[in-house]
């Protein structure tokens, strides 16, 4: 098995050596994986965070605090829609046949929203850790912050869409 790896990764190194172009296309699919393993992590996150926000569901409807626990049904289903934006987000990467191209200065934009997105994740996991254990009189402040976290998720999503968007335009 590790005599077939090296043999592909001799042949890789051949092919960068003798096709121009060949080494980018390579360091561009190192990146499309890293990508996505970045993008996994921040999901990974929010489900966490969305676990927490599970168990203090149980807390609230044990206290009867239901409009608490209405507001957090809510808060936990906009989580769960953009925890499906950022696993399935479009890649900041496009293949050499695509049919839309990405150029370098557009990926690096998409590359700095997307390091900016782990800001946002954080205080998302930190509001939900808080709201597990918040006692009665913490609830509700500790929901208006968590409901401007994923607001502000939220944005920055868009935001990257957007660029996305803009980046197909330039490139028709």
């Amino acid at each position: 098995m590790s005599d077939l790896g090296n043999t592909i990764r001799n042949a890789g190194d051949w092919l960068a050596k003798h096709i121009p172009g060949f080494a980018g296309y390579i360091k561009r699919e190192e990146r499309r994986g890293a990508d996505k393993l970045y993008r996994d992590y921040l999901a990974s996150q929010l489900i966490q965070s969305r676990a927490h926000l599970s168990r203090a569901t149980v807390t609230l409807t044990d206290s009867q605090d239901f409009a608490s626990l209405k507001t957090l049904s809510r808060i936990d289903a906009k989580l769960e829609t953009n925890t499906d934006r950022i696993r399935l987000a479009d890649y900041g990467y496009t293949g050499w046949f695509d049919l839309v191209q990405i150029d370098q200065e557009q990926l690096a934009q998409l590359y700095e929203y997307d390091v900016n997105l782990a800001r946002f994740v954080d205080d998302i996991s930190e509001s939900a850790k808080k709201m597990e254990t918040a006692g009665p009189e913490e609830v509700s402040s500790i929901l208006v912050q968590l409901n401007l976290s994923i607001d502000a998720l939220e944005a920055k999503l868009k935001e990257r869409d957007n660029l996305f968007i803009n980046g197909i335009n330039r490139g028709e």
